[in-house]
């Protein structure tokens, strides 16, 4: 059977991984707030839907994928429907926030 090869983690190693690497990102965004409170003190550029789709989302995201991890170490079965619901919202965000970039590139480019 080729099955038995793959590993596979069971949940409370994928919770605390969730955990973990949430953690992680929690931290980044503190610095992307210093930053984009650094950028809106310089410049008029910034505007509330990057505060919005920089900060607040990724940071409700990321309550979320907390909320995910604790369910997956209390072995809960919704666990697998919120992970995915959490990194489809995550990809919603990232997508938009990366249209507003280029948008805003596109109107500084002469």
């Amino acid at each position: 059977m080729p099955w038995r090869w793959v590993p596979i983690a069971g949940p409370k190693i994928l919770g605390a991984a969730i955990i973990l690497t949430t953690v992680v990102r929690f931290v980044q965004l503190a610095r992307t707030h210093r930053l984009t409170k650094a950028a809106a003190a310089e410049s008029k550029d910034i505007e509330l839907s990057d505060w919005v789709l920089g900060l607040i989302l990724p940071a409700a995201v990321y309550v979320s994928f907390v909320v995910t991890g604790v369910l997956y170490l209390l072995a809960s079965p919704q666990a697998p429907a919120l992970f995915a619901l959490s990194l489809l919202f995550l990809l919603v965000v990232a997508l938009r926030r990366a249209w507003e970039m280029f948008q805003w590139i596109a109107t500084k480019v002469e």
